[in-house]
């Protein structure tokens, strides 16, 4: 490979284009959180998807993945449903700046702790399934890496790039992200949707979020051409909250503003060969909405990924 090394990470080959295939698990479950002033459990949904196949490249500073067909489920189809999903994610990864890009799908959810939730309620099944329950999700971030010369996230996040030596930077951006959530009736289960405030009579919404934060990566280098990514950032911000709410058989237009916190945590552990590469990796990031109004519902959603891949440096 044709690099320029520095004490620690050597840049970039852009003549070399890096593909990946792999086994993708990926999740969104979305949380309606009861209002603090209640004692009711938190309507928990997730969705039955075990492994997806998923296939990426990457050219110098760009890169894109995504995952569409479903291989395995976790569950049986006929006691949890089928998720189905589609995702695209775009990076573009300078020495001193990463700038993730992503859009996410997906349809059909089953309820957790359907008994608990219901209370001495006979609900009509368990769990209850919600194959009409969707998200889309999609939005940017950016991330400042304030020791380039340290730290690579092409290293460790796109094989387009090694980490000679162990070696962190103190990284800090800010996030761009629109969560919508829409259903045929509500997102509270029927019967159930006066107990949740108005996210649980929640048919249709978009919340937009805009956070700045920062925190700490790492890449570990145990052996020659072996790394382990550590990766955690903290950030908080203000979101806007556009919804219909369904109740007394009416629609009724909301809007409200509501407190953000999230937190963004990956690790990754590979191998980084001249030719061959390969890598198991997890990426998870946490929103929690909390409403200004301590007797309303919040939400909570965690976009998380698992994969495994295997890659393939092909000089052009």
């Amino acid at each position: 490979m044709d690099a320029r090394a520095d004490s620690r990470v050597n840049t970039y080959d852009p003549d070399t284009l890096s593909l990946r295939v792999g086994l993708v698990i990926p999740r969104i479950p979305i949380a309606v959180v009861a209002p603090v002033d209640s004692q009711l459990p938190d309507l928990q949904y997730d969705q039955n998807v075990a492994q997806k196949s998923g296939f990426g490249a990457d050219l110098g500073i760009l890169g894109f993945y995504f995952s569409t067909r479903t291989l395995s489920a976790e569950f049986p189809e006929s006691s949890h449903g089928l998720a189905d999903n589609f995702d695209l994610q775009f990076h573009f990864y300078f020495p001193s700046l990463a700038m993730d890009l992503y859009y996410q799908n997906f349809q059909g959810y089953f309820l957790k702790e359907t008994r608990d939730v219901y209370q001495g309620i006979s609900p009509p099944q368990v769990p209850v399934v919600r194959p009409d329950l969707k998200t889309e999700n999609y939005g940017v971030t950016f991330s400042w890496i304030f020791s380039p010369e340290r730290f690579s996230i092409a290293a460790s996040g796109a094989g387009t790039a090694r980490q000679l030596r162990s070696g962190g930077s103190w990284v800090l951006g800010p996030s761009l992200g629109e969560l919508r959530i829409s259903s045929d009736k509500t997102v509270a289960p029927e019967g159930l949707e006066s107990r949740y405030g108005q996210l649980g009579r929640l048919r249709e919404g978009k919340f937009r979020t805009f956070a700045v934060g920062g925190g700490y990566a790492y890449n570990i280098v145990p052996l020659d051409r072996w790394f382990i990514l550590l990766w955690i950032s903290v950030l908080l911000g203000p979101q806007h909250q556009e919804f219909t709410e369904y109740k007394n058989n009416n629609l009724l237009a909301r809007n409200r503003w509501a407190s953000t916190a999230r937190a963004i945590g990956r690790f990754s552990l590979g191998y980084n060969g001249d030719w061959f590469f390969f890598a198991l990796t997890n990426v998870s990031e946490s929103t929690s909405l909390t409403s200004l109004d301590t007797k309303e519902s919040g939400l909570e959603t965690e976009s998380n990924q698992a994969f495994a891949y295997l890659g393939l440096r092909i000089p052009l």
